[in-house]
């Protein structure tokens, strides 16, 4: 189950679950419908408990890299906006497009 919705797969649910399926090594068929009522049922503390083995086995070794003080996991350039709030003014920076109108938009990296 877990490992399905980490996944997050573009495929259509049933291919998704028959590439998962044999990945595993588990030759039994699950329809759409089990799956999702076997999700329905999935409490929201096997995420946090997740999270917590996830948190526990990366860090185990010991050695790794900071940059000032917090371990880097990802770097992708996204960019979101945000909204256009005094506070955030003061901590992002802003993007001006100057088209018909002057729009301001407040963007993090």
């Amino acid at each position: 189950m877990m490992t399905m919705i980490i996944k997050k797969s573009n495929k259509s649910l049933q291919n998704s679950l028959n590439n998962t399926q044999l990945e595993l090594e588990e030759y039994t068929t699950i329809t759409n419908s089990t799956y999702t009522q076997a999700r329905l049922k999935l409490n929201y503390t096997a995420f946090e408990e997740f999270a917590v083995m996830s948190s526990d086995m990366f860090y185990e070794d010991g050695e790794y890299k900071t940059y000032k003080g917090f371990r880097i996991l990802a770097i992708d350039g996204s960019i979101t906006t945000l909204r256009n709030t005094d506070d955030v003014k003061k901590e992002f920076n802003k993007l001006s497009f100057n088209f018909r109108n002057n729009f301001i938009y407040i963007i993090a990296r």
